[in-house]
């Protein structure tokens, strides 16, 4: 069990608070709310790291020029994103033209997050079922000689999404499209949105503290090695994505490499312990975080892992805000 402990992480511009591993606190700036509650934090052994290796050198596409200084653009074929993914267990080293005609040499580590007892469910009136989900394949890496840059990359299918930061503070969100005859065009947007909002919801930190002083005493920060999370998915995302578990589970993993790649360049480990996505209406009313936090821990009590976060696809103007920062 482990001490508590305040850690202060940096997502993009925005400082955010973990009360970690008894409380966690997140803030996203994404159009979804994030509940979650945490349980008593298990010592377990860190996954064993990646070895360091000769890097496998593997194009991402062939660079296209752009009208704007906002986006960067690969062309990738089909073979050369079948090489990436047949790779994913290796040190990857590519490039990428963040300046027109001056490359940018990276390294994509593969990232497994996901704990060896990971299962996906849906939960309906008529109970809780496991079905079977493409996992993908997911990278975090950085940009050569920028020490503070970082790329997350996850790839399902034949679809690329992540973010990438470059150490002049620029954040690029990354996504693709496929075509029938030309390939995979692999997009590097830079994010012009102003990320200085108002907290729109939140939760209170101490309501929710659910530990007693005799457990506190006993935790020493030796014995903290990762938290396992279960994250459930409201019904109104499940609509969002057109009922579609697949693309459910697609979003979350992507979005949980992010958070993944955030939290251990800060060397706090997490990972998925399971997936629950809601396909019958569920009851969340989205008056408040601090509601929906009730709610959650009223009605989904048993879950596995240490900490479960309720990811919703209510509109909440693209703020999510958990413990009053």
């Amino acid at each position: 069990m482990c001490k508590p402990e305040t850690e202060f992480l940096r997502l993009g511009r925005t400082i955010f608070k973990v009360i970690f591993p008894t409380k966690l606190t997140l803030i996203l700036l994404s159009s979804i709310c994030i509940s979650a509650y945490s349980q008593v934090i298990q010592s377990e052994d860190l996954k064993t790291e990646i070895q360091e290796e000769t890097p496998v050198n593997i194009s991402l596409g062939k660079s296209i020029e752009n009208i704007s200084n906002n986006s960067i653009t690969c062309l990738m074929t089909q073979s050369e994103l079948l090489t990436l993914k047949n790779n994913s267990k290796q040190i990857i080293k590519s490039h990428i033209n963040l300046t027109l005609g001056k490359p940018s040499d990276i390294k994509l580590n593969p990232n497994d997050f996901f704990e060896n007892d990971f299962k996906c469910f849906t939960e309906s009136n008529e109970g809780i079922t496991q079905i079977t989900i493409d996992k993908g394949t997911h990278f975090q890496g950085s940009i050569n000689n920028e020490p503070n840059s970082s790329i997350s990359m996850s790839i399902v299918g034949d679809q690329i999404q992540g973010l990438m930061y470059t150490s002049s503070d620029n954040q690029y969100l990354i996504h693709s499209e496929s075509t029938v005859d030309q390939g995979i065009f692999i997009h590097f947007d830079k994010n012009l949105r102003n990320q200085t909002h108002a907290f729109e919801c939140g939760t209170d930190d101490w309501l929710h503290y659910i530990d007693n002083k005799s457990d506190l005493k006993s935790r020493t920060k030796e014995s903290c090695k990762r938290a396992k999370i279960s994250v459930r998915a409201d019904y109104d995302l499940y609509l969002k994505f057109n009922k579609n578990p697949q693309l459910v589970t697609n979003y979350i993993t992507n979005l949980f490499n992010q958070i993944n790649t955030i939290y251990r360049r800060e060397e706090i480990q997490i990972s998925l312990s399971e997936i629950i996505i809601n396909i019958t209406p569920d009851g969340f009313k989205h008056i408040s975080s601090n509601l929906d936090l009730n709610y959650l821990k009223s009605n989904y009590k048993s879950f596995n892992g240490n900490i479960q976060i309720c990811l919703s696809g209510f509109n909440n103007k693209g703020i999510a805000n958990l413990g009053g920062v």
